[in-house]
């Protein structure tokens, strides 16, 4: 079942409307293997249908940000090729200006009657595509096979122990690989999926209301909205929470603080901290017993997982070595979609599958198990959101007036971080350089602040200091 904002809808409801959504597809001589474009306002009733329906036909759904501007549309579509693009009818319309070859499928118009009828496919054929940032400026999707998703979310079932008496609320949308866990999850365990509203996870006091009103007793997002409920008084809380009984975190760290609050405040639910790039699905898992009072470990390998980290390229695992973790296993996802290059330098071959390097620094702690350090490159995350600092920079650089430029993450104050470009160039015009940036980025990579500089410090190779150019940053937070 799933519970749109007007109405529920039952499985048999779903499935009868993803038969109509595969028919529409159908008449668009949509095959096996073509790549189909989601784009749609909400994770609801027809987004979720329009999945199933993807992935019936044995095609391959690749979700889109309907937030993002059309050149980052196009930029993905230049690399994933669809044949075809279903969502709501706006959306279309604007698609259809930056890229006009693909079909379009309207889920807000009149679709043919037709039972869902599976195409066979193989488990080992890439099922989804889930676009991440490049460090060229080119976007890279991830591809990802059906035998990829059926193991994590195999293994994500049975941990959470997830059932069909739950109630399953997700706030992410389905460009985010979160959206797998909660909208193929619960499909797998034949649980309820109640969407957030849009906009709600910002107002503590509304999503509390409505998570209340909803009985969730399953909890899985990024931190951030969480970190806003452990904000509710403690009476408030304990009533509107008492049906929680697990709350599953991932994509970002969670100050240890503010988790510590919201334990606090739903003492019945089991607290579980999920890591894993895009590529690995989620590869490890962290279970929070009591409130911490340092930051929270990513934990040990799920079940289906191997990991170990690697210095230098030399495997170590001696407790409190520090290095780069490198994930194996089925949930490993086959490579970059068109990329061979991106595909040789991190994906590698491993006895039975794929190992991927993460990129992710880790220390080894007692009982096989990680703490997260940080990126041993430039990829970071906001609010779940993983892009690659170099993106940022070959878009601010076509910026007029700007010589050179580096984006940096600056944490200001716990969980408060801000994303700051120091420009060499003229005095900078924040309001043009960010209205540059909104034309060819998600809202999320547009930095906060545009720091004119003289010249960016260098390191003794003449590459660019990074590490310098963050402090430099930091005193004009």
């Amino acid at each position: 079942m799933i519970d749109d904002p007007d109405r529920r809808v039952s499985y048999a409801e779903l499935a009868a409307l993803a038969g109509r959504v595969q028919a529409g597809l159908n008449e668009l001589a949509v095959r096996k293997g073509d790549r189909v474009v989601v784009l749609a306002e909400r994770t609801d009733s027809s987004s979720v249908a329009a999945v199933h329906a993807i992935l019936a036909s044995g095609a391959v759904y690749v979700p889109l940000d309907p937030l993002s501007p059309p050149a980052r549309w196009a930029a993905v579509s230049e690399v994933c090729e669809p044949v075809a693009v279903v969502g709501d009818s706006a959306l279309l319309d604007r698609f259809a200006q930056a890229v006009p070859r693909p079909r379009r499928l309207a889920l807000d118009g009149d679709l043919p009657a037709a039972a869902l009828a599976p195409v066979p496919v193989d488990g080992r054929e890439v099922a989804y595509l889930l676009p991440t940032s490049g460090s060229t400026g080119v976007p890279k999707c991830v591809a990802l096979t059906g035998d990829n998703g059926i193991a994590f979310l195999e293994w994500m079932v049975g941990e959470l122990g997830i059932s069909p008496t739950d109630r399953f609320a997700c706030d992410a949308p389905l460009h985010f690989d979160v959206s797998v866990a909660a909208v193929l999850g619960t499909a797998m365990a034949g649980a309820a999926l109640a969407p957030v509203p849009r906009g709600l996870s910002t107002f503590a006091a509304e999503l509390s209301e409505w998570m209340a009103r909803q009985a969730t007793t399953v909890w899985i997002s990024v931190p951030y909205p969480l970190s806003r409920l452990s904000a509710l008084d403690l009476d408030t809380a304990t009533e509107r929470l008492a049906a929680l009984r697990t709350v599953v975190f991932a994509g970002d760290v969670f100050p240890h603080l503010q988790l510590g609050e919201l334990m606090r405040r739903t003492p019945r639910a089991r607290f579980v901290n999920i890591y894993g790039p895009t590529e690995t699905n989620g590869c490890t898992f962290e279970v929070v017993d009591a409130p911490p009072t340092e930051p929270v470990p990513i934990g040990r390998a799920i079940d289906c997982a191997e990991c170990w980290v690697e210095d230098d390229g030399r495997r170590v695992d001696e407790v409190g070595a520090v290095g780069e973790l490198v994930v194996a296993g089925p949930t490993v996802a086959a490579g970059y979609w068109g990329d061979a290059g991106q595909n040789g330098t991190r994906f590698r071959r491993y006895p039975g599958g794929r190992a991927y390097a993460t990129g992710d620094q880790v220390r080894i702690l007692p009982g096989h198990r990680y703490a997260f350090l940080g990126r041993v490159d430039n990829m970071i995350k906001l609010r779940g959101q993983r892009f690659e600092l170099e993106e940022v920079e070959n878009v601010l650089r076509t910026a007029p007036g700007v010589r050179e430029c580096c984006v940096a993450k600056v944490d200001v104050r716990g969980d408060h971080v801000r994303l700051l470009a120091a420009v060499v160039g003229p005095v900078p015009d924040a309001s043009a350089l960010r209205a540059h940036c909104r034309t060819k980025l998600p809202a999320w990579a547009v930095p906060h602040e545009f720091v004119a500089v003289s010249e960016l410090p260098l390191g003794s190779t003449g590459k660019v200091d990074r590490r310098k150019v963050g402090e430099l940053l930091a005193e004009h937070r």
